[in-house]
């Protein structure tokens, strides 16, 4: 069975920089440090499935992309962790999520299905608001 990820909101022009710590794997190495990754906002998404019925994420742009066997990472989807904890809740206050990176090649356009298949679960970490950028959202997505 095929999950689908749907865009449920766009993004903003303000894009949100965030900083999340990676708690496992605990070695992890990123361009931005030792179990460090710097990411902007992009959108919520939601996914629709029999069993979920609707369940929200977060697509994220890696600032400094990089590598992770063998594909290019240049975007994440991340969701809480804890039960109760929201998506809201995370992008305004932080918290622990899990998270998968899309795979190389893949599609990230607000009218594009991401499926099981185009994502690889990826971390677990905290993700903290740090400031907002005025650039605007990225043309690629």
């Amino acid at each position: 069975m095929s999950i689908g990820l749907y865009v449920g909101w766009t993004g903003l022009n303000n894009m949100t920089r965030y900083e999340m710590l990676v708690g496992e794997p605990w070695n992890f190495e990123g361009p931005d440090g030792p179990n460090r990754v710097l990411v902007d906002f992009v959108r919520k998404m939601t996914i629709s499935n029999s069993h979920d019925k609707e369940k929200s994420y977060i697509l994220l742009k890696v600032v400094t992309p990089f590598q992770d066997h063998g594909e290019q990472v240049k975007y994440l989807i991340a969701s809480p962790r804890h039960m109760g904890d929201t998506v809201n809740d995370v992008l305004q206050f932080g918290g622990i999520v899990g998270v998968a990176r899309v795979r190389e090649g893949v599609s990230v356009s607000k009218d594009n299905l991401l499926t099981q298949e185009n994502i690889v679960y990826f971390i677990i970490g905290s993700l903290q608001r740090l400031s907002k950028t005025n650039t605007n959202q990225d043309k690629n997505s």
